[in-house]
């Protein structure tokens, strides 16, 4: 059983490129990767290198990432400072997602976030739109009474707009909002998954 995994420990440490391997060796991370899988990487640095690199003192407890970390270590790894898209060459590596592109999920948070954002003052606008209407159902109701409620029509037509300017921005931004944050915390929740 022993020689089968080690076999196949070393049939999948074989596979990946050089640099990868040596960072997973001077990094020492004994909270991920078995003491078994330390001596297959040290044999095929050895085949490779001919001698080991130094390592850092061993990490023997997992650190907690939060959150926001792995999502900027996943940003690192597919974004350009300015926010574009970029390919990277060893995306099926670094990602290990077997049934979603992370850099596609990366983009759809990003554009849910933007469009929540220009949903604002696109509510804004057609509500303020949607004024003179409002005006004039609301002089309709008060067309019997005084010259002198015009002040008091036009304070009840601004506060209706306000208030459906309000509700139409609630209930465009939070489920767009929402939406991209569930996207996030499932793109998470498989990475852990993973470990």
């Amino acid at each position: 059983m022993a020689k089968d995994l080690r076999s196949q420990i070393y049939g999948n440490f074989n596979r990946e490129e050089t640099e990868i391997l040596v960072t997973r060796w001077e990094t020492n991370n004994r909270s991920e990767w078995s003491d078994l899988a330390f001596e297959v990487l040290e044999k095929i640095l050895l085949e490779r290198l001919n001698e080991l690199p130094p390592q850092n003192e061993a990490i023997y407890e997992r650190g907690k990432d939060t959150e926001q970390d792995f999502f900027d270590k996943v940003k690192e790894w597919f974004f350009k400072n300015d926010g574009e898209s970029e390919y990277h060459p060893n995306l099926d590596k670094l990602s290990g997602a077997a049934f979603y592109d992370p850099q596609e999920v990366l983009k759809i948070y990003d554009w849910l976030n933007k469009i929540a954002k220009v949903m604002i003052p696109v509510s804004i606008l057609l509500g303020l739109l949607t004024f003179p209407q409002t005006l004039d159902i609301m002089q309709s109701y008060f067309i019997n009474s005084y010259q002198d409620m015009t002040i008091i029509i036009w304070l009840l037509a601004l506060i209706s707009i306000s208030v459906a300017i309000v509700f139409q921005i609630a209930i465009t931004y939070f489920p767009l909002k929402a939406l991209a944050y569930t996207l996030k915390m499932l793109m998470q929740f498989e990475h852990n998954s993973r470990k």
